[in-house]
């Protein structure tokens, strides 16, 4: 496939519409869309760029419980079950992110850093979005979201509360397969 032309529909504050018009494999033009945190894309910078955001997978310090947000989310006018996550501001890593995003929505400290993945594709059907998925062990008292604009409850669950869970409430698709392989202990 060759993209030939790629316009931008709207520019929002976090988030931007993008149409691109590209040659399928029968040299048909088609039409695809697709949002961005990039709002300059063109196409000569169209391709993975800097993490825009964390994922955080967090664990107790014995590693017997994760820790879940249920947060009501717009997009889906709902209450979605979910890791806590965040942008990686200026000047951060996803390090220095996922430290900042957990304490601010959680109250949480972090006793260690885990493990960081590489970057990866958030929604790869709708968005160019790249984030970081980071490992951590936490501890300290959870307290309730520092934004006024956010409504997120957190807590620990075990295994057996976690299987009670995943079978009558929405998820997040990357929460609810990691929470299935840990209770599965796959």
């Amino acid at each position: 496939m060759k993209i030939l032309d790629l316009e931008k529909k709207y520019e929002g504050k976090f988030i931007s519409y993008y149409v691109a018009s590209f040659l399928n494999n029968e040299n048909n033009i088609k039409k695809y869309e697709f949002t961005s945190r990039n709002n300059k894309l063109t196409i000569d910078n169209f391709k993975p760029n800097n993490p825009a955001g964390v994922i955080m997978i967090c664990f107790n310090e014995d590693k017997s419980k994760i820790l879940i947000e249920r947060e009501f989310r717009l997009s889906s006018n709902s209450w979605v079950y979910n890791f806590p996550g965040g942008l990686i501001d200026d000047g951060e890593d996803a390090k220095m992110a996922a430290i900042r995003e957990l304490k601010e929505e959680t109250g949480l400290d972090v006793v260690s850093i885990d493990s960081i993945l590489p970057s990866a594709v958030s929604a790869v059907g709708i968005s160019d979005e790249i984030l970081q998925v980071v490992f951590l062990t936490c501890k300290g008292n959870i307290t309730n979201s520092c934004f006024i604009d956010e409504e997120i409850e957190a807590f620990w669950v075990s295994k057996e509360e976690a299987r009670k869970l995943l079978n009558d409430n929405l998820f997040g698709a990357r929460c609810q397969m990691v929470l299935w392989m840990w209770i599965n202990n796959i």
